[in-house]
Formats: C-alpha cells, structure tokens, sequence
C-alpha cells in the first residue's frame, strides 16, 4: 500500500501530515463494502461530522448507492457534510438534541440537554465478501481535530452480542432524534 500522498486519495482536506493509520482505518473499513446484500444496514452514530472528513461523507453515500440503508444520527454537522448527505440514496439523517421538558432536570429546574456523544459505525452486510455483523467504535469524532491533534482510539469488532448491543443504543438515539426529512 502506498503511504498517503503518493497518488491515493486522503481521508483529510487538506496538505498537513498526518499519520498512515488515520487513512488505513478509514478506508479498510469502508473500501471493503463493496456488495449489496439483502438488509444490509449501516447505521452511523456521531456527535460531531465536520467539512473537514467529507471522504467519509462521500463513503457513505456511495455505500448507499450500492443499496444498503445507511442512517446518521448526529448532535452537530457542518453545512458541507449536511448538504452532501440530504437528499442522497438510502440516507437518512437525524439529529439527536432533545431538550423537552419531560427531561431530567439540572439544578436550576431546566430540562437537561439530551445529545449523542457516541462514535460508533454499526453495520450489517457484505464485508470484504463474507456477510457479518460488525461495529466500529471509539472515541473519534468525525472532525480534523480527531485525525489530526487528539489521541483518539478507533477498533473495529466482530460480534453478534456487540453488534446487538450497539444496534439497541442507535435504535433508542434513533427513536429520540429529530427528523431532518
């Protein structure tokens, strides 16, 4: 594999340096959904999806365009990855900031602001040509400052139990977001 740089495309927007593993996951785990199966499902659970990883966005929709539902649940995105996804096939966005008055309240009486904090890819399909359940996770966001500055962990697991785990925790966000249309 060449190092970025040397003809292959950046996860990142720009000419700063950045370390081979940021692009490596990246694209070993989207490059290697390639085939649409029957259900296949990518949900993506993300606070914050900034302009500056629009290759992610770009996986996504083409992913989509393969025939798997793909779902973005998010706390914040930038107009750029907004205007990218809405409106793509077999893409839905929702935004999870929920701050009605059934809440828990905070010390002053306020409904607490209830948002998505995780970071994880759930998916279901074809995955380097065997179909599996798989999810990706860590403490990324989808933002330059979390390729470029942070110490940020990202692993990816094959596990039914995980996978159902995880699935549950988008559903519960899913079902508490807003629709954006």
């Amino acid at each position: 594999m060449k190092p970025p740089g040397e003809g292959l495309e950046k996860p990142w927007n720009d000419f700063e340096p950045s370390l081979h593993f940021a692009y490596t996951v990246t694209n070993n785990f989207t490059d290697y959904i390639k085939t649409y199966v029957s259900g296949c499902t990518l949900d993506v659970n993300q606070n914050h999806f900034n302009d500056s990883r629009v290759i992610v966005a770009t996986e996504l929709v083409r992913i989509g365009k393969l025939g798997c539902r793909v779902r973005v649940l998010y706390t914040d995105m930038d107009a750029g990855i907004k205007t990218k996804l809405t409106g793509a096939k077999n893409i839905t966005l929702r935004q999870l900031y929920d701050v009605s008055a059934n809440n828990v309240k905070t010390s002053d009486g306020t409904p607490r602001e209830v948002l998505t904090h995780s970071k994880h890819f759930v998916y279901s399909g074809n995955f380097n040509g065997t179909v599996r359940k798989m999810v990706l996770t860590g403490s990324h966001n989808l933002s330059k400052n979390s390729l470029r500055y942070n110490d940020e962990n990202l692993v990816k697991f094959y596990s039914d139990a995980l996978w159902q785990a995880y699935h549950d925790n988008f559903e519960k966000g899913w079902a508490q977001s807003l629709n954006d249309g």
